[in-house]
């Protein structure tokens, strides 16, 4: 009979509640709703069929990522997949949702197509899941028939090994199999006595070498041309040491064949009769393409960062040697302004006024850019940060602005964190003069709060301020992008890049959840311990 999946639908919203609901039905499936990540670890409890999971991102008190992650440690319903739904559609929130385990990730607003055609693509991976499951339980069962036949056979055979003919006759099979294993293994294997001489090997180990099995066999394997001249004594010691009956460790080689360099991986093992070693078996496998593409990455990675601190010098330099002939052009300015200001007309003053302050925004400018580019150049190892007084040191250099703003700054029982101290104080004070900035026209109020979670600290920096509209959230992280022109605001649109530079420095990330008019609220993962870069 024709089985109806139960999904489970997670998300705050009525509306979308209501519009999965229907789609859900229209499409036989029976929907499950929770209106929050609470009642869904409760549903999850309770209902003991739910195919698939239906988990908006974002909700008040547990969010998606928490109740994901709750759920792939249940050994109980780790298996069940979990379709991510936000609004957010930053790629490193579908990074965090893949490697947290989802089996999807669906941008809101979507297409009721769309949303039905991923759900089913998951109950197709349930079904075929399901079949593998069934084949494998299948498979077990023929195998534990198969080797309940072996026995038998087993032990008929131990009785014909007790007549002569009968043990020949195994004997001669058990030869050809192991032939034709030996022969037809992708990996090369050579056989050598205890002197070294090549006593039997297979096409792969020909394929290697370059050479045809018959004019290998009867040769000493260090006479064979493959192994660098000048490292040959270290691989004679290394076999004789093999040879006595000391351990030897798998190990990477380097060989030449007709003047092409491959790199190999060895596998040494030794053949005994009666207890004496007689000879030395040698597994080899070629990672020749392996190590090249692992040189390749080394290269591009040593390429990248040489480039990222040749810009980094670059526009330290650049932005250091700009001030000086910035502050000789803005001083003899005021000089012209001051000295020959009878003979000026209004336009006159007017011209040098804005280009003493054109000069002054290009020097903010540039020692911004001087931030930004030391984030990294010039920052603090880690030490314990105690962000309650990170926060009293921005109230202190803010408390000109905020008393002329009637500004409030409040912090709620902040933690001790491992942290650059400097730079912790940068990014909070960045974000308390952005909100500032853009206050609306109510008394700002600025919220400083901290959760723990298992291994990362969730900050956040709230206002009710004017807000942002969402298509520029991923905008204003951005170097140089403004919202704004120079006469709305005198910002330079560096402060908030040079945020995400200081989460980038601590392994963290930051984002913000805003609409315009109803203020705006930044999220900063940090995590526990971090890995300054």
């Amino acid at each position: 009979m024709f089985k109806k999946h139960r999904i489970l639908v997670v998300d705050d919203e009525e509306s979308v509640r209501a519009v999965v609901k229907e789609v859900l039905v229209d499409n036989g499936f029976i929907p499950v709703i929770a209106e929050s990540g609470e009642d869904a670890l409760i549903l999850l409890e309770e209902e003991k069929d739910i195919s698939l999971v239906l988990l908006d991102l974002m909700m008040p008190g547990l969010s998606g990522f928490e109740v994901l992650h709750m759920l792939k440690q249940d050994d109980r319903r780790k298996d069940i997949p979990v379709i991510m739904v936000s609004a957010i559609s930053q790629s490193e929130n579908k990074l965090k949702a893949f490697s947290e385990g989802a089996a999807d990730y669906i941008v809101k607003p979507f297409e009721k197509s769309e949303l039905i055609a991923r759900i089913q693509m998951q109950i197709r991976l349930i079904k075929a899941e399901e079949i593998l499951t069934d084949q494998r339980d299948a498979l077990e069962k023929m195998v534990e028939e198969r080797s309940a036949e072996l026995l038998d056979a087993y032990e008929k055979l131990k009785e014909e090994l007790e007549q002569k003919h009968a043990a020949e006759v195994a004997m001669r099979e058990s030869e050809e199999r192991y032939r034709e294993l030996f022969e037809c293994s992708p990996e090369s294997i050579t056989i050598l006595d205890a002197e070294g001489t090549i006593i039997a090997c297979n096409l792969a180990t020909g394929q290697i070498a370059s050479q045809e099995v018959e004019d290998i066999v009867g040769r000493s394997f260090f006479e064979l041309g493959v192994l660098p001249e000048e490292e040959l004594d270290n691989y004679v010691d290394l076999f004789e040491k093999f040879v006595r009956g000391e351990p030897v460790e798998p190990m990477e080689v380097q060989v030449s064949a007709l003047g092409e360099m491959k790199y190999l991986e060895i596998y040494p093992g030794v053949l005994r009769s009666e207890g004496e070693i007689t000879g030395i078996q040698v597994i080899s496998r070629d990672i020749t393409q392996r190590k090249l593409a692992e040189a390749k990455l080394r290269k591009l990675v040593t390429d990248l960062e040489r480039s990222n601190k040749e810009l980094e010098q670059f526009a330290y330099v650049a932005s250091h040697d700009l001030q000086e002939p910035l502050r000789m052009i803005a001083s003899y300015l005021e000089i012209i302004d001051s000295r020959y200001s009878e003979r000026l007309d209004e336009d006159g003053h007017q011209f040098i006024g804005y280009a003493v302050d054109g000069a002054r925004r290009l020097k903010t400018l540039i020692q911004d850019l001087l931030s930004y580019s030391r984030v990294h150049t010039r920052g603090h190892p880690v030490s314990d940060v105690d962000l309650n007084e990170v926060v009293e040191k921005v109230r202190l250099n803010l408390s000109k602005i905020v008393g002329e703003t009637g500004t409030t700054i409040r912090s709620h029982d902040l933690p001790v964190i491992k942290a650059d101290d400097s730079q912790m104080l940068q990014l909070f004070q960045n974000l308390a003069e952005n909100a500032i900035k853009f206050k609306g026209d109510v008394p700002l109020k600025i919220d400083i709060k901290a959760e723990a979670n298992e291994d990362e600290w969730v900050l956040s920096v709230s206002d009710n301020g004017a807000g942002i509209d969402p298509q520029f959230h991923d905008r204003i992280f951005v170097i140089f992008q403004r919202l704004n022109g120079p006469a709305e605001s005198s910002g330079t649109g560096i402060g908030l890049a040079i945020c995400k530079r200081i989460m980038d420095r601590h392994g963290g990330r930051i984002w913000v959840e805003s609409e315009e008019g109803k203020g705006s609220t930044f999220y900063m993962v940090l995590p526990k311990e971090p890995i300054i870069t």
